[in-house]
């Protein structure tokens, strides 16, 4: 993974930062933008994304306007051309994540962090690069042939963006998206979930997406060069149980 030198590993502001201090230099140019809509919209079938632009939140917070998707991020925006890796997980706090929009990097969170793999910090309104305009797509992604095109186990429940350290105690938060990539299904799909009931509902706002498989029905990328991408997963799958001691019956 690429890893940007002018970072500051202590998590602290650098000198690159530091000389970003005027408000009209924290921001993006236009053209270099990417509405969060286009990204879902680019990533998901047709259909799907019709269905989305409309869906509610699955987790809301009682203050937030209950609005779809659609309203609700329909001036957010992302930026990233490269990869940034972190080693400790303080370092996608709403109060970093401009920086690596600033960088035009994308985050891959440490193993196992709090059921989140990668996060896509998002501008939530306008241009501005702040700490009360910063947001996130966050992204689980599991290989596992036991997590198939419905909805299982409590994978979002875990992907809470307090345990996380996206926010911290107090704040009032932004929407998130969470999505859940299930490639190892063999049955291909896409679901929203339902509003969900539990006491997480109080806390914050988040639109769920679990995607099902590798196709086309589930990828809007992935066409007629869809072998390329089951091997790469069939390689994952055979490196994540190369650990695993089996019998061998005589």
């Amino acid at each position: 993974m690429v890893q940007d030198i002018a970072w500051d590993m202590s998590g602290d502001m650098t000198f690159r930062d530091v000389a970003r201090t005027r408000e009209d230099r924290w921001k993006i140019l236009d053209h270099e933008w990417v509405y969060v809509r286009e990204f879902i919209k680019a990533l998901l079938p047709p259909d799907e994304y019709n269905t989305f632009t409309s869906t509610l939140p699955a987790i809301h917070l009682p203050h937030d306007p209950k609005a779809a998707f659609e309203t609700m991020f329909n001036d957010s925006k992302i930026w990233f051309n490269h990869v940034i890796k972190v080693d400790r997980g303080e370092k996608i706090h709403v109060s970093h994540l401009w920086k690596f929009v600033s960088r035009g990097a994308m985050i891959i969170c440490p193993p196992g962090y709090h059921g989140i793999d990668i996060v896509l910090p998002v501008c939530f309104k306008g241009n501005t690069l702040a700490r009360d305009n910063m947001t996130a797509i966050l992204i689980q992604v599991k290989n596992d042939e036991r997590y198939r095109k419905d909805v299982s186990g409590d994978l979002f429940e875990h992907m809470d963006p307090f345990d996380a350290g996206l926010f911290s105690n107090g704040d009032e938060p932004l929407p998130v998206i969470r999505m859940v990539f299930a490639l190892g299904s063999d049955e291909c799909g896409i679901t929203f979930p339902s509003q969900e009931k539990s006491g997480l509902g109080g806390r914050f706002t988040s639109y769920d997406v679990w995607c099902a498989g590798l196709s086309p029905s589930t990828f809007a990328c992935i066409g007629k060069d869809r072998s390329p991408y089951q091997a790469v997963l069939k390689r994952s799958i055979q490196a994540s149980n190369a650990d695993k001691v089996v019998d061998n019956p005589r």
